[in-house]
């Protein structure tokens, strides 16, 4: 069946803003509680509920959704406090404009995201930078919606559904991300996975992770679309068989 849904990570893979998720942690914590955090954990590829929790927890702190939402609205502060900086500080990837164009030009094709980011950050990095003229995030999925980022899939897909009345199944959707974890969350959820070595990893690391198509960047937005087509041609699958509704 042809693409319906694209669904794109953010953070590496449209943009680069180095390690500010990193220090927006360690500030809202030290904010929030009174003290700098002993450790911030890695957060390559993981929600932002995923993240804050363990990141709690590494401090003995109980994570409830009480405790977890009094973080995010700190963490929101503290990224709007530096929003105005964030044109200075990073950039969108090369080809990321021109290739989100290019998609947008689909009327056949949804474009929204789906990131580790709270749904508050990821719109404001992403209209930092003037991308998010080319996303629906009415239909995307955030870091709050779920702990691990395969659960994002099928959220993604509900909202497509309740907002556009259109049903994308698995084999209709497509992730986009720079990491194993964006690979792994397509085949856990029966999605087909284009990989970007963007990123921290490499193209032979995302083609192991198991993604249908890698790239090694967006500098060619004519490739990201002919992948798009490939995906659906040729008898071509999803590297997992999976079917997550």
């Amino acid at each position: 069946m042809p693409v319906k849904l694209v669904l794109w990570d953010i953070d590496h893979t449209l943009i680069e803003l180095h390690r500010l998720h990193y220090v927006l942690y360690s500030a809202a914590f030290t904010k929030l509680f009174g003290q700098v955090p002993n450790d911030v954990p890695d957060m390559s590829g993981r929600t932002d509920r995923e993240s804050s929790t363990r990141l709690l927890q590494a401090h003995g702190i109980d994570a409830t959704q009480e405790t977890l939402t009094r973080f995010w609205v700190e963490l929101t502060r503290q990224f709007n406090a530096r929003h105005a900086q964030l044109p200075n500080t990073g950039h969108a990837t090369e080809g990321a404009k021109a290739t989100l164009n290019a998609i947008a030009q689909r009327a056949d094709i949804y474009q929204s995201v789906l990131t580790g980011n709270l749904r508050a950050l990821a719109e404001g990095k992403l209209t930092a930078f003037g991308l998010n003229r080319y996303l629906d995030f009415d239909i995307g999925a955030y870091g709050e919606d779920g702990t691990q980022r395969r659960e994002l899939v099928a959220v993604a897909r509900a909202r497509l559904l309740a907002k556009h009345a259109v049903a994308a199944s698995p084999t209709e959707t497509v992730l986009i991300g720079d990491t194993p974890l964006d690979i792994k969350a397509a085949r856990d959820s029966g999605a087909y996975a284009i990989g970007v070595a963007t990123g921290s990893s490499s193209v032979e690391a995302l083609t192991n992770a198991g993604a249908d198509i890698v790239l090694p960047d967006l500098a060619q937005p004519e490739a990201v679309t002919k992948a798009l087509v490939t995906l659906h041609s040729h008898n071509h699958h999803p590297a997992s068989a999976a079917e997550a509704d």
